[in-house]
């Protein structure tokens, strides 16, 4: 397994944008994270894969870990994750992570692609985003899913979307899932 390494910030950046991914190293972040999500326009997202494997170097230039957030479409994410994982990938960011059997699927294409491609067995790390009600029922079968489960944290934004709700200033509609994913995580 990859030796864990303290992550006290996180640059997320579109893989798209050359100039973005050129100078991302010069910005201190422990991870820089090349986006294929959300700011990667549907029509880019294909030629957006393509950059990743010439990207995931000059990412990493300064010593930041290297993720790719993937899409968490089953038209895009198996893909994604083709395109992914390469040389100088430390690591998967995966959004809406919902249930174990997802994630142990991620896991073995993973292993795959490892293997093909000369990468360290377990290296590859996963850093999951709970950004729905059915992901945080789920949130202890999905946090013993692989032990190459890295970080789990809620997304905001989605989260709050899915509840209907928007987020308020002092965050009160986040206390309980934050409150059970850190005890989940704990206990584990």
């Amino acid at each position: 397994m990859a030796t864990a390494r303290a992550r006290r910030s996180s640059l997320i950046l579109p893989v798209n944008v050359p100039r973005f991914v050129e100078k991302a190293w010069t910005r201190g972040a422990d991870a820089v994270v090349l986006d294929l999500e959300d700011s990667v326009p549907s029509a880019e997202k294909a030629s957006a894969r393509a950059l990743v494997p010439g990207s995931l170097a000059v990412a990493g230039r300064g010593g930041a870990e290297v993720l790719v957030r993937v899409n968490n479409d089953p038209a895009l994410l198996v893909d994604d994750i083709e395109g992914a994982v390469h040389p100088g990938l430390d690591g998967l960011s995966i959004p809406k992570a919902e249930s174990a059997a997802q994630i142990r699927d991620i896991v073995a294409r993973i292993e795959r692609l490892e293997r093909a491609r000369g990468l360290v067995p377990g290296h590859v790390r996963l850093s999951l985003a709970i950004e729905t009600p059915r992901g945080l029922l789920a949130v202890e079968e999905i946090a013993r899913a692989s032990e190459r489960i890295a970080t789990m944290s809620i997304g905001v934004e989605d989260y709050c979307l899915e509840l209907g709700v928007e987020p308020s200033a002092d965050g009160l509609e986040l206390l309980y899932p934050v409150a059970r994913l850190v005890t989940v995580c704990k206990a584990v």
